[in-house]
């Protein structure tokens, strides 16, 4: 069974290595980790990595292709929500998951226990998670009613690739939400594991910060 995880990366060289990093110790191996870039310069720091499949994105491109998505109230533009897009695209086979460069993997046996929770299951499941932040925050705290806006995030669910047409994000705020709304929608069954497997780092700031050194 086929892990396939999707980074977005730009500027970020420690937390990517922090990302790869609880990519590498994991206990399951057969993992395909597909990485994106908007910047020249990254590809630097993502080579070091052995990435197989890199992405290089043309931001200017992707903002023109998509002038035809409306602006949401109270939503600010976003448009490396679309490279999730062109990362998906590389996807053949087995089960995704979203993991950016200012994130990692909790603990060695992640990826295990999620195949393990996958194999009671089927691929007719979206599988969803929690996600730790430094001030110990959780979320989401329950899915008993289904994902909550601001409630959710991309990093806490994993589906399988039969799905991943419906998984098409736009160019705006709280996209995670509006994708993760339509996969439950459309996927069968969902269950939820009250465990945080994914730490997020809130001092990631994108191009203006890397994440701070532990």
């Amino acid at each position: 069974m086929k892990i396939n995880i999707l980074t977005r990366t730009s500027n970020r060289p420690i937390g990517f290595n922090n990302v790869c990093n609880s990519i590498r110790k994991q206990t399951y191996k057969n993992i395909n980790h597909i990485v994106c870039t908007d910047d020249l310069k990254s590809i630097e720091y993502i080579k070091k990595e052995n990435i197989k499949k890199i992405i290089i994105i043309d931001k200017n491109k992707l903002d023109n292709d998509n002038n035809s998505i409306n602006k949401k109230k109270n939503l600010y533009k976003a448009v490396h929500n679309l490279y999730f897009n062109e990362m998906i695209k590389e996807v053949n086979e087995g089960w995704i998951l979203y993991l950016d460069d200012d994130n990692h993997l909790l603990h060695k046996n992640v990826i295990e226990e999620l195949v393990n929770k996958i194999k009671e299951n089927d691929e007719d499941t979206i599988i969803f998670f929690r996600i730790l932040f430094k001030n110990k925050k959780c979320l989401p705290v329950t899915m008993k009613d289904g994902p909550k806006e601001c409630r959710i995030d991309t990093a806490c669910f994993i589906f399988h690739s039969k799905y991943k047409k419906y998984a098409i994000w736009d160019q705006w705020s709280r996209s995670d939400y509006r994708v993760i709304s339509k996969l439950y929608k459309i996927i069968p069954k969902n269950i939820f594991i009250p465990k945080c497997y994914i730490f997020i780092n809130q001092q990631g700031l994108g191009n203006r910060k890397d994440i701070e050194l532990k």
